[in-house]
């Protein structure tokens, strides 16, 4: 089905069920106080009278100061959160030390649907500059999105289906530009709602050329490595010069840049909604196109391409030196037009959202439908005119949930997940062949009060299932039981405990079961198992917070997750293609951790403020049969910053302490520890009734330091990038 017979089938789907009458009903709110002041979470499925619990939310206060250029960035400094950053444009979020197909990144509730857990060197195509929100859910909550989310879920807000009536006309935009790379950012969002209908729009662009760093490209880890290996290595006289070559490119990116960071991204949604006697229904369009660059990237089909290419000219003995000069006309061209290779990457989306009251049964009076299919496609370009591999994704998801409060308060929620997809690689770089998927569950979620507080459970049942073009179908049955508690400690409403434990089952995704090819992003020959069995995992957590006096609130969490068959891809100590082969492998791993964070409020007045804020968090993960570290675990990091506000300009200042992590894979390097000082200032102007206007300067990395991200692949090829100096403007009416 093309996208416009799709999106002509979900108009009728939307046509119909107005006048039908079918419609959502606002989330209903809890107005009981608790203990921990409360957050309405909208991917909640019971709705948003849970407390915090396993949730944090970055509102969109935050995403003014921390917005990024990718989603892992945006959030990489919350408690448990890290960057698994693949240059600027690119990075997905890691929770606790699980990454990539652990870790479920939505946008409104749904799969983004893009080739972000396929490969790390692809963006996640959702853009937090339009958000409203953003959450972080653990426990029952993950449970709605399948085994692919069980280490969490990251869902970016937006009002691309407007959710509210009655709320006027609200514009905001928002323009930012940034010393380093020239990077540039400008948005755009409109919302606009009368009694019966609201309608939504945004807009956004962000560019940068290659950043720069403040020294060499590759670590030193790295070239002592390639030295020792020099030393035992009898080389060519070509690879030396190609060597040379190398050296010679890194010094051009100490001068111009770190090659291959640049990018181009643009998009835009809309969407509308109409309000019926009992709810409303809505439905939203969106559109993303992204040039950008693939750091650390090999050119090794180019190579091939030479290497046969002499062999022809010593086959038909042409003349060497006319051959040398069209050799040299190449290399010259090729210095003519830097930035490659790229990737050209464009999706289209559509969603559809139905709510409704419903006659009760079992406690159950409010029907959600949400769905979306998406369209996805990238071309990797090795340079102009040459598309080495082309990406095609095109995908469906949808969710089911009927919910209600029951007798005496008790929220309860049941529901179906079904999602698919076909894949399809072409090219050069076929690195997963082309497969069909499908995913099926059904889960049923209830919390009730006890005493004080409340305890809530979860499970789901779930099949997934792969149709390769080449080999042999494959097909899991997945499992989640989820069981919390939430224990006020003091009367007086200062002190609570969380408590959670969870059992759960992961099906391989499709990278680990079919990968078979070179991977020249990330230099490496991987290699998937079809024998490869489900994935467990066994965590219990602990989370502690509240006030320990009237101006001091803290949170803190302890967890242990014991993973059985634990899929990595693990070095072999082979070569394939001139690359190291990672072969996906299964082994009992574990990861144990522990966050806190806190805030000191020493001036608290309408018009000024000043607090004191920190935070701490670690996590060790091993395998549990050697004790080896596990890939990517983040390190060690710690927290101090000031934030203060007088007569309306405010101002923060932020330390970051991260650690160097010595303890590494197989296959790893160690990592520098590193400082991060960071500063925020903003001063909002009233410019007119209910119209604001607020410029704001921010600087990170303001000592130029060498920063490198231990949770990232190329982090010996890519470090971050240096001083950075970013000015902007927000104007809201």
């Amino acid at each position: 089905m093309s996208i416009k017979q799709r999106i002509t089938f979900i108009g009728l789907l939307a046509l119909f069920a107005s006048t039908t009458s079918i419609a959502e009903e606002l989330t209903k709110q809890n107005e009981e106080s608790r203990i921990i002041e409360e957050v309405i979470v909208v991917a909640n499925p019971l709705g948003s009278s849970l407390a915090v619990k396993t949730v944090a939310v970055v509102d969109a206060e935050e995403l003014l100061r921390e917005t990024e250029s990718s989603i892992g960035a945006t959030i990489d400094q919350l408690p448990g959160m890290h960057n698994a950053s693949f240059g600027e444009a690119v990075g997905r979020p890691v929770i606790r030390g699980l990454a990539a197909v652990r870790v479920m990144v939505l946008e409104d509730e749904l799969d983004t649907m893009d080739a972000s857990t396929i490969t790390v060197d692809h963006v996640v195509t959702l853009e937090s500059i339009v958000a409203k929100q953003v959450e972080v859910l653990k426990g029952p909550f993950s449970l709605v999105y399948g085994s692919g989310a069980i280490g969490g879920v990251v869902d970016v807000i937006t009002n691309r289906v407007p959710r509210e009536f009655n709320r006027g006309t609200q514009l905001v935009t928002e323009a930012r530009y940034a010393d380093n790379g020239s990077r540039n950012s400008l948005a755009a969002t409109l919302d606009a709602s009368g009694e019966s209908i609201a309608w939504h729009l945004d807009a956004f662009s962000r560019s940068a050329d290659n950043y720069e760093i403040p020294g060499e490209a590759e670590s030193e880890y790295l070239h002592e490595l390639e030295s020792e290996h020099e030393t035992e290595t009898d080389h060519h006289e070509s690879e030396t010069d190609h060597h040379e070559t190398e050296t010679d490119h890194d010094d051009e990116h100490e001068e111009e840049g770190l090659g291959e960071t640049q990018f181009d991204t643009k998009g835009f949604g809309l969407g509308t909604s109409f309000q019926l006697d009992n709810g409303y229904v809505g439905a939203s369009f969106s559109y993303m196109t992204s040039e950008y660059g693939l750091p650390g990237h090999v050119h090794q089909h180019h190579d091939e391409q030479e290497e046969e290419h002499h062999d022809e000219e010593e086959h038909h003995d042409e003349d060497e030196d006319e051959h040398h000069d069209e050799d040299e006309h190449h290399d010259e061209e090729e210095e003519e037009v830097p930035g490659y290779p790229i990737i050209d990457m464009e999706q289209s989306r559509v969603t559809l959202v139905l709510n409704r009251e419903i006659e009760g049964f079992a406690g159950l009076d409010e029907l959600t439908v949400r769905s979306r299919i998406s369209d996805y496609e990238h071309a990797e370009i090795e340079e102009p005119g040459h598309t080495g591999t082309t990406y095609d994704i095109s995908g469906h998801d949808s969710s089911l949930i009927l919910r209600g409060m029951g007798d005496g308060n008790n929220a309860r929620a049941v529901g179906v997940h079904f999602k698919g997809g076909d894949y399809s690689v072409v090219g050069e770089e076929v690195l997963v062949p082309t497969v069909s998927s499908n995913m099926f569950g059904v889960f049923a979620m209830a919390e009730r009060p006890f005493g004080d507080g409340s305890m809530d459970w979860g499970v789901r049942l779930g099949r997934d299932a792969y149709s390769p073009k080449v080999g042999s179908d494959e097909s899991f049955m997945t499992w989640s039981l989820s069981l919390g508690a939430y224990i006020p400690l003091a009367d007086d409403g200062n002190m609570a405990l969380s408590v959670q434990g969870d059992l759960a089952a992961r099906a391989p995704s499709k990278e680990e079961l079919y990968s078979n090819g070179p991977h020249l992003a990330t230099r490496r020959y991987e290699l998937g198992d079809p024998n490869l069995d489900n994935e467990g995992a066994r965590s219990v957590s602990a989370s502690l917070a509240g006030s320990l006096s009237e101006n001091f609130e803290f949170e803190s969490s302890v967890y242990h997750y014991a993973f059985s068959d634990f899929i990595a891809p693990l070095p072999t100590g082979e070569e394939d293609h001139e690359l190291p082969v990672y072969a996906y492998q299964q082994a009992d791993g574990s990861y144990t951790g522990f966050e806190i964070s806190g805030t000191l409020t020493l001036i608290d007045t309408p018009r000024q403020y000043l607090r004191l804020v920190s935070l701490f968090d670690t996590v060790d993960g091993v395998f549990t049969d050697d004790d080896k570290p596990l890939p990517l675990v983040p390190p060690s990091r710690f927290k101090i910053g000031i934030e203060t506000a007088i007569l309306d300009w405010e101002f923060h200042l932020n330390w970051l302490n991260v650690m160097e992590q010595d303890d590494t894979s197989y296959g790893e390097l160690p990592t520098d520890s590193y400082q991060d000082i960071s500063l925020w200032f903003a001063k909002p102007f009233q410019v007119g009734e209910d119209k604001v206007l607020r410029l704001f300067a921010k600087g990170t990395n303001l000592t130029d330091e060498e920063q490198r991200h231990h949770t990232s692949i190329l982090k010996d090829l890519a470090p971050a990038p240096g001083r950075t100096l970013e000015v902007g403007f927000r104007f809201e009416m």
